[in-house]
């Protein structure tokens, strides 16, 4: 008889990596690349008084990780 909880759990003494899955690593990646492309686009692009800013900024970046981590699948058990 099973106690009806997920099966996907660690099962206890099983080694655990600690490496980020791919769906951790491309967030992250994700994260970092938003960054400095608003960085980029500020310093180079955007060159009078209008500038992304800081609420813009994290908007991005939180939208581009969400849609990275949300599309890669996740890892199998």
């Amino acid at each position: 008889m099973t106690s009806g909880g997920p099966s996907n759990l660690p099962q206890p003494g099983a080694k655990r990596s600690l490496l980020p899955s791919r769906k951790v690593g491309g967030s992250a990646l994700a994260g970092a690349l938003s960054v400095v492309l608003v960085w980029i686009i500020n310093a180079f692009v955007l060159t009078g008084p209008v500038k992304i800013t800081g609420e813009v900024a994290s908007a991005i970046t939180t939208i581009l990780t969400f849609l990275v981590g949300y599309f890669i699948p996740e890892p199998a058990p």
